[in-house]
């Protein structure tokens, strides 16, 4: 009996969990319908458990496909770990930041210095380099300008009130006046200036 290549499982063994990434920040900063959050919490880990499991036996366990099914399970776990501690955001924030600040200004570096290098590239026939620098060109190219558009800034006329009814004696009523910090971007509205002054005063 021919045992399976690796070669197939590999795509599947990211994939999986992939989907499962995208699928929770849907959810978390997109969805706006009733809340999925506290049910998807308990049902990402026994998905992605029940995705590795599959392509472990499809692939006859093999030594690759274990190693790749083992990196990717940690980093789910380790994501669930964050979503039940409420540090999920915090990790989000803090994997863009790095992105923002060492991996695009890498890509860039990389897509500059390969400009020089095409010719050798194409000299020597070494195709695998050279689609991976098209494709990484590419794909900043098209993303730049598009999250430039998704982000280009929109005027809103705000009617703000000029005064405010009393407070009850046993309420505080607070109001503040900002931008996205705020309101507790890039967090969630429960960390912005009103929320922390409300803690401090409890």
């Amino acid at each position: 009996m021919t045992v399976p290549t690796t070669k197939p499982a590999l795509p599947l063994v990211y994939a999986g969990p992939f989907v499962l990434v995208v699928v929770s920040l849907l959810l978390r900063y997109w969805h706006r319908g009733p809340d999925l959050w506290s049910y998807w919490k308990l049902v990402l880990p026994v998905l992605q458990l029940a995705l590795a499991t599959l392509v472990i036996l499809r692939y006859r366990r093999t030594r690759t496909v274990t190693i790749h099914t083992s990196i990717t399970t940690g980093f789910i776990v380790i994501m669930t770990v964050t979503m039940f501690r409420g540090t999920f955001d915090i990790a989000v924030f803090l994997i863009a930041d790095a992105v923002v600040h060492v991996v695009l200004p890498a890509c860039w570096l990389i897509i500059v210095a390969g400009i020089f290098a095409v010719p050798l590239m194409l000299k020597r026939r070494l195709f695998v380099p050279l689609k991976f620098w098209l494709l990484m060109t590419a794909t900043l190219l098209t993303a730049e300008p598009a999250v430039r558009f998704l982000e280009r800034p929109q005027t809103v006329v705000l009617d703000l009130p000029e005064d405010f009814p009393n407070a009850p004696r046993d309420e505080i009523h607070i109001a503040a006046i900002g931008g996205s910090s705020t309101l507790g971007h890039p967090y969630q509205p429960k960390y912005g200036l009103p929320q922390v002054i409300a803690w401090g005063l409890q």
